[in-house]
């Protein structure tokens, strides 16, 4: 699907949206975008589905909803599908009522890492047990990590404990 930019020239009001974006491993990149002239009102659970492009989320701030000259807002919340369990930290973030420029970000700080799986404590992925070298450092996994699995392992098996959520996976295995 194609990443595009949605305007409003007269105002946008959000009660209890479900918002899809499609974003970029780049907050400058490629991203899905709402712009709004005039007020964005908005009230109740604002929830963001994102699609990861690159399978990645670079750091700095997403602009997701940008241009309005003003805000109301009613009990709002944000929720969002990213999955737990990451290296980085993400957040929501909106300019406060009556806000001008009012807007909202998701904003990325960190990096996710790059993984060599070792499996010297066991066969177990999960997102606590030390399986992994980061820059030949032990590590555990955290969603979104680049993950590669080569011949430098002490273990052949990986047991996976629920679902993963790697940024990719490299396989060079004999």
């Amino acid at each position: 699907t194609n990443v595009g930019t949605f305007t409003f020239n007269n105002g946008l009001t959000n009660n209890t949206p479900t918002l899809a974006y499609r974003l970029s491993g780049s907050p400058g990149g490629a991203n899905d975008r709402i712009n709004v002239s005039g007020t964005l009102a908005m009230s109740g659970v604002q929830t963001f589905n994102f699609t990861l492009a690159d399978a990645a989320l670079g750091a700095g701030s997403y602009a997701l909803i940008e241009g309005a000259n003003n805000s109301t807002q009613s009990g709002v919340s944000f929720a969002h599908n990213l999955p737990s369990n990451l290296r980085q930290t993400v957040t929501l973030s909106a300019a406060a009522p009556g806000s001008n420029p009012s807007y909202v970000h998701l904003d990325v700080s960190g990096n996710p890492g790059a993984l060599t799986w070792t499996g010297n404590n066991g066969s177990s992925w999960d997102t606590s047990t030390i399986n992994w070298l980061n820059s030949g450092n032990p590590d555990q996994y955290y969603n979104l990590d680049a993950v590669t699995f080569d011949d430098t392992s002490a273990a052949g098996a990986v047991t996976l404990s629920s679902t993963m959520y790697p940024g990719s996976i490299f396989v060079t295995n004999n």
